[in-house]
């Protein structure tokens, strides 16, 4: 992965007030976007607002397909 710093990586994943503050974000995020289990998965472009995604199955691709198609074209 270009740019990652493996050793920075390996010790900052250790640091509880970093895994803390992690684990509040994904908290919030997953607050905000409503998700009550998981998998759970937001879609939109890049830079752009993301939008809950419901898949209709996890075991068939098309739901999944067609929810990034319908994003990309947002």
């Amino acid at each position: 992965m270009p740019g990652l710093n493996l050793a920075k990586w390996r010790s900052d994943r250790s640091d509880p007030e970093l895994a803390n503050a992690v684990t509040t974000t994904d908290a919030q995020a997953a607050n905000n976007y409503g998700f009550t289990g998981t998998p759970s998965f937001a879609l939109g472009k890049t830079g752009t607002t993301l939008h809950k995604f419901e898949a209709a199955s996890f075991t068939d691709p098309a739901s999944f397909v067609a929810g990034i198609e319908a994003a990309a074209k947002a």
